[in-house]
């Protein structure tokens, strides 16, 4: 009768820790709020604006894109969308997060750009990691993208530079897990080329150090020196100049493998940061013809698309290039000739082995309260002016060799957050679990007395 008892109390207690309000409160609650899916393709759109709750852009002007990046958090604060982001409530980010979740969209925050030299300014990367994984998990979001664009060390100073972003990825890393975020780096193409030491270039010993803690790259091929990224042949698979390397070329030089690299391109040449660049921007049709051949020839699984960037005064621009590239990709352009209007080389020459990049010697070496998402019939309009994608000249981009181009991204509309988030209204009181846990003891003992 005794044991029948215990049996029974004991049952009672695995009962009360099992139900759903005690789940809520346990740790892998956190896994389920962020339960999200980040599998390829990775279609990532930047938003670079400031913009206010009501106009805030929802999935339905959002896709076909399934990653937004708000560009940027900076170590001097949030700049542009991110500080949009930061200024609404609790429960206006929740709603806008679960929009997007509920079309499979998943919405993070973008770090640094080329306004913030980050290792010249000697800021200590584990904190800097801290405050990116804080960040990210006090504003809702579902990751953090990584532009880096402090160039002057990538070439100056590669040894610290490397320990540096080591660092900087393993304590982010263990601040957003990625078994619950995403953590992507978007660097451009030209870090890993000649002027920046080719195979022992920062960024491609970087992959050895801590590439299985990235989820993906957003490789930037644009802002290249005139006649850079311009043909399929030099943008995929072999280019003869060793400062502007295709994606093969980086992929086999680094151990890079192709199902972790996106191709990233701008929109519009009013976003370029290089004269003489605008045929490194294909149209939809020709960039559809070479990711085609590229998933033919080379297995590339197409593991997505970046594009540099939307903007609320020209909302739809960035949307229909990426609607009708993949329009174009669906039909099979494969097939047909580029158009007039682009250079782009419809098949690599059959001769054309990718080579690894030179080196270079003289390199040293929890949202609470509720909200409706913001109206469907928002205008578009943004609450601050856009922000503006030039190029802010970092320190040491001109001295790349043959390179005529400085930093892709630069911070947008700045400014203060719109508003105070509101309070986290989080229930007072014992959590669930430590009440199960109390029962829990409280059982044993009784059992105690019961049996002895």
């Amino acid at each position: 009768m005794l044991l029948t008892t215990l049996v029974s109390l004991l049952s009672l207690t695995s009962l009360v820790a099992a139900s759903p309000v005690a789940q809520a409160a346990a740790p892998a609650a956190a896994v389920e709020k962020r339960g999200f899916s980040f599998s390829a393709p990775h279609y990532s759109l930047y938003i670079n604006d400031l913009i206010s709750y009501d106009a805030w852009p929802l999935a339905d002007k959002i896709k076909p894109y399934n990653r937004v990046l708000l560009a940027f958090w900076e170590s001097k604060g949030a700049q542009a969308a991110p500080a949009s982001w930061q200024g609404f409530t609790d429960a206006q980010r929740a709603a806008i997060v679960q929009n997007y979740h509920d079309n499979g969209i998943a919405i993070m925050v973008s770090a640094f750009s080329d306004d913030d030299h980050i290792v010249s300014n000697k800021a200590d990367p584990v904190a800097t990691a801290q405050a990116i994984g804080a960040w990210v998990k006090k504003y809702n979001v579902d990751g953090v993208d990584i532009d880096y664009e402090d160039f002057a060390p990538l070439q100056n100073d590669q040894a610290n530079a490397l320990s540096w972003l080591t660092s900087f990825h393993n304590e982010l890393a263990n601040q957003l897990p990625l078994s619950q975020y995403a953590i992507s780096s978007t660097p451009s193409a030209w870090m890993y080329g000649s002027s920046f030491g080719g195979v022992n270039s920062v960024y491609c010993k970087l992959q050895g150090a801590v590439g299985s803690k990235i989820s993906w790259y957003n490789f930037q091929l644009y802002n290249g020196q005139p006649g850079a990224w311009n043909t399929c042949e030099n943008t995929y698979w072999n280019s003869a100049n060793p400062a502007f390397l295709s994606v093969n070329q980086i992929s086999q030089a680094c151990g890079i493998p192709l199902s972790q690299i996106t191709i990233g391109k701008l929109w519009s040449q009013s976003d370029s940061a290089t004269a003489g660049s605008a045929d490194e921007l294909p149209n939809p049709t020709d960039f559809a013809t070479c990711l085609n051949q590229f998933k033919a020839q080379s297995n590339y699984p197409l593991t997505g698309i970046m594009v540099w960037a939307a903007h609320m005064n020209d909302w739809s621009g960035a949307i229909n290039y990426l609607s009708n590239t993949l329009a174009a990709l669906s039909a099979g352009t494969s097939s047909a000739a580029p158009s007039s209007s682009s250079s782009a080389v419809p098949s690599p020459s059959s001769n054309s082995s990718s080579t690894a990049p030179a080196a270079n010697s003289s390199s040293s070496t929890s949202a609470s309260g509720s909200a409706s998402a913001p109206g469907a019939s928002q205008s578009g309009a943004a609450s601050g002016s856009a922000g503006a994608a030039g190029a802010s000249g970092a320190a040491g981009a001109g001295a790349a060799a043959g390179a005529s181009g400085t930093g892709a991204h630069a911070a947008g509309a700045s400014g203060s957050a719109a508003g105070a988030a509101a309070a986290s209204g989080k229930p007072s009181g014992a959590s669930p679990i430590a009440a199960a846990s109390g029962l829990t003891l409280v059982i044993a003992t009784v059992a105690c007395i019961l049996l002895f």
